[in-house]
């Protein structure tokens, strides 16, 4: 049977975060199974994965295994030791607009062999339908008649040139909360996000628009490090092609900051190229925060088409 635990006319009732529903099996040996549904508030908006990734870790579970079902779906196995008992816990994330709905299966040590199986049935047919509502309110940005995207409306938009049609940049600002040195007047970044656009007639050498970029990057006192990754999961409009999305390490030169990390998409349409870059925290240094700009980049490169 089917049990309702969230519809779109109550989820804006719910609490910021906290169980909604728990079910309790019979005890053996001291110990019950529980299966509980929770919900939490997004800060920011994540993917289901780091989102998950960072509960269990926060929470000093002993994490077994994680996997990504999709941008909106992970589950994990895990162990933890709650309510004076060890369980071996199935977890399985959804987004759910700005929030994020877990459910969890816990299944004391000394049932796991009897009931494993229980266990994940249970967890394959949890299902969260898919919320009307983003994980943050999004704005759409065009450029002149040639461009249009989709953004996070929280953060700042920056013209950094508009006066070339065949040479448009533009960039936005992800403020902290925090401020530098505890002055008022002093702001923290904690993402920018730019985006070139260049008319394919000009026949541009894509090699060397990279090294301009990483020129600003050294001009800032950071040195760039290793290749972290090459990314293909991340998909664009039809209109569009991917050429290529690369991470990057980011080495502070300074000794005072954190290192960053750069990320590079190069699109390709009929009129122009697209290239996104994106400035953030390392993974290591703010896994959170860089989640959330990640978030933000792929947004961007989900977004961006032509208008035609």
């Amino acid at each position: 049977a089917g049990i309702s635990l969230i519809d779109d006319e109550s989820s804006s009732n719910l609490l910021n975060y906290g169980s909604i529903a728990e079910f309790i099996g019979p005890a053996k040996f001291g110990a019950s199974s529980i299966f509980e549904v929770q919900i939490f508030e997004l800060k920011n908006a994540t993917s289901s994965f780091h989102w998950l990734y960072n509960h269990m870790f926060s929470n000093g579970f002993s994490v077994e295994a994680i996997e990504s079902l999709s941008w909106d779906v992970t589950q994990a196995e895990y162990v933890s030791f709650e309510r004076g008992n060890s369980y071996k816990v199935r977890a399985k994330a959804f987004l759910y607009g700005p929030s994020i709905v877990i459910g969890k299966y816990f299944l004391p040590i000394g049932s796991f062999e009897q009931e494993k199986d229980l266990q994940r049935r249970v967890l394959d047919s949890f299902v969260v339908n898919q919320a009307k509502d983003p994980p943050e309110p999004l704005k759409e940005y065009e450029l002149f008649n040639i461009a249009k995207f989709d953004f996070y409306r929280e953060w700042l938009f920056n013209t950094d040139s508009l006066s070339d049609v065949q040479n448009i940049a533009v960039s936005f600002s992800h403020l902290s909360d925090e401020k530098v040195d505890r002055r008022d007047d002093a702001i923290k970044i904690d993402g920018f996000i730019s985006l070139s656009l260049i008319e394919t007639i000009l026949n541009p050498d894509l090699s060397q628009e990279f090294q301009m970029i990483t020129k600003k990057i050294e001009e800032q006192g950071y040195l760039l490090g290793s290749l972290l990754e090459s990314v293909t999961a991340f998909q664009s409009d039809p209109s569009l092609s991917i050429l290529g999305i690369e991470a990057y390490e980011l080495i502070d030169q300074t000794g005072k900051r954190i290192d960053h990390e750069l990320w590079v998409a190069i699109l390709q349409g009929n009129d122009y190229y697209y290239i996104i870059t994106l400035d953030s925290p390392s993974r290591d240094g703010n896994y959170m925060e860089w989640a959330h700009n990640l978030s933000a980049f792929r947004l961007m490169i989900q977004t961006i088409r032509p208008i035609l």
